[in-house]
């Protein structure tokens, strides 16, 4: 099915005031917006982070943070009669392991073969725990595959050891003698790239644990360059614009007898540049357990630094809160985003509508009330505003969301689903009272006879951020 755009029969929005616009395919660029995960100091206790609390300094500049968000949200029981995006708990953070065996010698990926077959079984949960091995020739095998028939499998852990033996005999010979250092740079970053374009459709932050022996990369010679191998590596800021796009971090884990100063800075500088953080000969579960714990009480933070700050270049970051030094990226490529508004917003709609699971980045709460028979239903929506990025422009409060409405049967989807654009626009009074509540909006949905469920999208278009509620509708419309 393609998305295409098309206009609400009817529309009812309490305190905003609806554009009557729909996304266009041209129209003014989309928002030049920074997003940064970031963490307490371990060991301090969680507080509330408002903007005006976190000091950012981007390529040296101060930046004034716009907006904070919790990334995990606790479940909350919807209203009786109602449904809720947050009812259910949310789900275990996705974290992908490669065991890299390019950049170990034969007697160390022989002994991490051994550590991980100990380790993996002893998970407390394996659920969004996926396992691939980065064999010699630089291919990816799957032990537990993203996105296989089995992937939803929580107890893949129990074959782990039979699988992984599988994969190490087949795998352990001579090295390939003709693959050059650039080539096994590109097939490691290639890997690295496909895996988080595969787990790119699970929202929020997501980990890849990197077992390795060292990080790859080659120096490009044609250019003159003084900074470090991020700076100056070939396909570095490709992989870096990749992963940031699948909001995708690396944490780089440590093995062998090879670990050294320089081999530990260089896994310093990979875990710097994405997000994550490197660990050192640790057990494997004990790392996917640390990451998890960490990310439940990350928040997001988002500044705009001017388009003109997107100069495709590394931006070294700094950024600090009540408690000190918060952790997050070292670095980001700024990349210019030649994208219009709607384009984006085209591109975020279309990963939410095509994920199997409900996205709760935005809290919505829904009733569906009865239509006319085979024809239409009532839905209420219930929009969280403290899930919304509205910054202070000309004395109000401005920002916009997208909505999406989408049909489904038995056998899938039905006709073309629906999408309306409106500017929020509020006055400092509307927003505190706003503040307090929700945001409603209430509006007639066209179904058919054989409609069963219907999917509800909320988009901020400045974040980027996406709720979604699925209900079930057949037998409302009477």
């Amino acid at each position: 099915m393609t998305l295409r755009t098309a206009v609400f029969a009817c529309f009812t929005l309490s305190g905003l005031a609806a554009n009557g616009q729909t996304p266009a395919p041209s129209g003014p660029p989309a928002p030049a917006i920074v997003h940064l995960d970031v963490s307490m100091p371990k060991g301090t206790a969680e507080v509330t982070l408002p903007p005006n609390s976190i000091q950012v300094t981007d390529k040296g500049k101060s930046e004034q943070v716009l907006f904070v968000h919790k990334n995990v949200v606790p479940a909350t029981p919807a209203p009786a009669g109602e449904f809720s995006n947050r009812s259910e708990p949310p789900l275990p953070h996705l974290t992908t392991v490669v065991f890299d065996m390019m950049r170990l010698t034969q007697p160390d990926y022989l002994d991490t073969w051994k550590l991980l077959k100990a380790s993996v079984p002893q998970m407390e949960s394996a659920e969004s725990v996926y396992f691939y091995v980065l064999n010699l020739e630089g291919n990816l095998v799957p032990i537990h595959a993203i996105g296989s028939p089995a992937a939803e499998n929580k107890t893949w852990t129990q074959e782990f050891a039979a699988n992984l033996d599988k994969v190490m005999k087949a795998s352990s010979h001579n090295r390939p003698s003709q693959m050059s250092d650039e080539e096994n740079v590109k097939k490691t970053y290639v890997a690295l790239e496909s895996i988080a374009n595969q787990m790119a459709a699970t929202p929020g932050r997501k980990d890849i644990v990197w077992v390795t022996g060292g990080i790859a990369y080659i120096t490009d010679m044609a250019k003159s360059c003084n900074g470090d191998w991020v700076d100056c590596g070939l396909y570095v800021a490709h992989l870096v614009v990749t992963l940031d796009r699948d909001h995708v971090a690396i944490d780089p884990l440590g093995v062998g007898t090879g670990l050294s100063a320089d081999t530990n800075r260089d896994m310093e500088y990979a875990a710097g540049i994405t997000g994550g953080r490197p660990y050192y000969r640790e057990d494997v579960k004990s790392v996917i357990q640390k990451i998890g714990e960490e990310y439940d009480s990350t928040y997001s933070i988002y500044y705009m630094p001017g388009s003109g700050s997107f100069d495709s270049t590394f931006h070294k970051l700094r950024v600090a809160g009540p408690s000190g030094v918060l952790y997050t990226k070292e670095r980001y490529y700024a990349i210019p985003d030649s994208r219009t508004s709607a384009q984006k917003q085209r591109a975020d709609l279309l990963v939410a509508f095509n994920s199997p699971r409900d996205e709760r980045q935005i809290g919505l709460t829904l009733k569906v009330t009865p239509g006319t028979p085979g024809k239409s239903v009532g839905i209420d929506l219930q929009i969280d505003p403290k899930d919304l990025l509205m910054r202070e422009d000309g004395g109000k409060f401005v920002g916009g969301l997208t909505l999406l409405i989408a049909n489904s049967g038995a056998s899938g989807n039905i006709g073309e689903p629906m999408i309306k654009s409106f500017d929020l626009g509020l006055t400092p009074e509307q927003h505190a009272t706003v503040m307090k509540g929700a945001i409603p909006v209430s509006l007639p949905v066209p179904i058919t006879d054989a409609t069963k469920n219907v999917r509800v999208i909320i988009l901020d278009q400045t974040t980027g951020n996406v709720g979604s509620i699925t209900v079930p509708v057949s037998g409302t419309a009477k």
